[in-house]
């Protein structure tokens, strides 16, 4: 994977943490 492949998927996964957290209950953000 290229660096910016990576920076990405991180910020994919940041966003989808973020939809969570907003859903449901803070105790999924702390699951990293």
């Amino acid at each position: 994977m290229s660096q910016k492949e990576l920076v990405r998927e991180l910020q994919k996964i940041r966003r989808e943490k973020r939809l969570k957290s907003k859903k449901t209950e803070p105790s999924t953000v702390t699951l990293q």
